[in-house]
């Protein structure tokens, strides 16, 4: 099985679901009836790697802290508004006030949307949200922390929050483009047809549009049912190209893979930044230096120092996607191997 499937979520029951039930639907029961049993691989909390984690990246704590002290009078004046408003006590800080109306909207969403198992649903939405008519407060909260989250993902980004993850399935595909004489004698594991990672909205979905820059306005927050592809090319040419495709349009791309790498690659680096001196957070003290090497790690594969691309050669007729779906409860990034045959695409 693990020839050519890896699947990983984070350790919940709904996301372990999510992915288990997307590879049964991509496979059926007639690739996978006969298989004893299906390999999930989890992390623990503390070293969950797709979602912001201070034990993961210590410096997560004060850059959070520093990018809702920083943000710009209009933002603020609305969270303040609306936190005056609604919850006075959290109305005086940046950060707790965006943090309560991200709850809230949680709260409000769990009785509106249909996809939800909730009831009776509307009817217990207090009449100032105005569902009946404009909706005009729940719009105005619905605003706020889709902007606010987005810079928020942004600025984690830049402090090494997603290093880990990024590296992981940049790996991947930086294995994936090596020709076979390379990839045996540099000794490196074959990759699986298809790995795939189950997670959240708030990752990996929405860090990888935000890192990435693949939405330009708002709203930003993923869509129910969205999908977002990673496709590598092999050309005629030899070169091997990158384009991002969400929701079956195009959002970045098509781009030669360096220039691909280089910007994951950056991305992957800044996780020198998340064991800052005297962070104090997460078992960290001043003692606490930067890996001066730097390497990327991801699980079960070879270490690689980004963007290394002097091996790097044209795959032979192969063309890999990496494919992110938001499902109803969370997200799923996956993996697939397809061939050029006479210019008509089938699986191998």
């Amino acid at each position: 099985v693990e020839d050519f499937l890896s699947l990983r979520s984070t350790d919940l029951a709904r996301t372990r679901q999510s992915g288990m039930a997307l590879v049964s639907g991509l496979y059926g029961k007639a690739e996978l009836g006969s298989l004893p049993y299906l390999p999930l691989k989890t992390m623990d909390a503390g070293e969950e790697n797709m979602l912001v984690n201070p034990q993961v990246c210590p410096a997560v704590v004060p850059e959070g802290a520093r990018y809702f002290e920083s943000l710009p009078a209009t933002t603020t004046r609305e969270l303040k508004g609306l936190c005056t408003w609604l919850n006075p006590e959290v109305a005086k800080d940046n950060q707790a006030c965006f943090w309560w109306l991200g709850h809230l909207l949680d709260c409000l969403m769990s009785r509106i949307c249909p996809t939800v198992p909730f009831s009776p649903r509307n009817t217990t939405v207090p009449e100032i949200y105005e569902l009946s008519g404009s909706a005009g407060l729940l719009r105005r909260v619905w605003s706020i922390v889709d902007e606010v989250h987005w810079g928020y993902f942004q600025a984690m980004a830049q402090a090494g929050a997603f290093g880990a993850f990024f590296a992981e399935f940049y790996g991947a595909a930086l294995q994936a483009v090596q020709p076979a004489a390379v990839a045996e004698a540099a000794r490196l594991p074959k990759v699986p047809k298809l790995l795939l990672w189950s997670g959240h909205d708030t990752g990996p979905m929405l860090p990888l549009y935000a890192a990435l820059e693949l939405r330009n306005t708002a709203p930003y927050w993923p869509e129910f049912a969205s999908m977002l592809v990673l496709e590598l090319w092999n050309t005629s040419r030899g070169e091997v190209v990158v384009r991002w495709i969400s929701n079956s349009a195009v959002v970045a791309g098509p781009m030669p893979f360096p220039a691909f790498s280089d910007q994951v690659g950056a991305l992957i680096l800044a996780r020198a930044a998340c064991h800052t001196p005297a962070t104090g957070v997460g078992g960290n003290t001043a003692s606490d230096e930067p890996d001066p090497g730097m390497t990327v790690e991801f699980p079960d594969v070879a270490v690689v120092e980004p963007p290394r691309l002097a091996l790097l050669q044209p795959a032979e007729a192969a063309i890999w996607a990496l494919v992110a779906s938001l499902l109803a409860l969370g997200s799923v990034v996956f993996f697939r191997v397809w061939r050029d045959k006479n210019r008509s695409l089938s699986l191998v």
